[in-house]
């Protein structure tokens, strides 16, 4: 997030889910941040865990979306990483983690523009 708003330069509303939404991706879905201290006392840890997994995967779109406006990796490789690659690792890991057929399932295609 510094580096999304130069530092703090400006106030980014909408943060890492704004972002993850603009490249297709669920971002928040059902928890929001602030709800996790409630659901830890109620004992929803595997909730937490998976709010914390999609968090993380979120963040990885949104770096490698980084990695493309700093020139350190092409458009083409990012959009192979992102449909290709991670795409299948999720898909491959849901029977360890079903949590991650409700990402996928929310997961929208982002088309660069020319």
């Amino acid at each position: 997030m510094d580096w999304a708003t130069n530092f703090n330069a400006f106030r980014l509303i909408g943060g890492l889910n704004l972002l993850a939404k603009i490249l297709g991706k669920p971002g928040k879905m059902e928890v929001v941040g602030e709800q996790v201290y409630e659901m830890f006392l109620r004992g929803e840890r595997q909730a937490i865990n998976d709010y914390c997994m999609f968090d993380t995967l979120d963040t990885y779109f949104v770096f490698l979306r980084t990695r493309v406006m700093i020139g350190a990796l092409s458009l083409e490789d990012e959009q192979a990483l992102v449909r290709e690659h991670a795409r299948e690792w999720i898909t491959s890991k849901v029977p360890e983690h079903p949590a991650l057929q409700k990402y996928l399932e929310n997961w929208g295609d982002w088309t660069p523009w020319p």
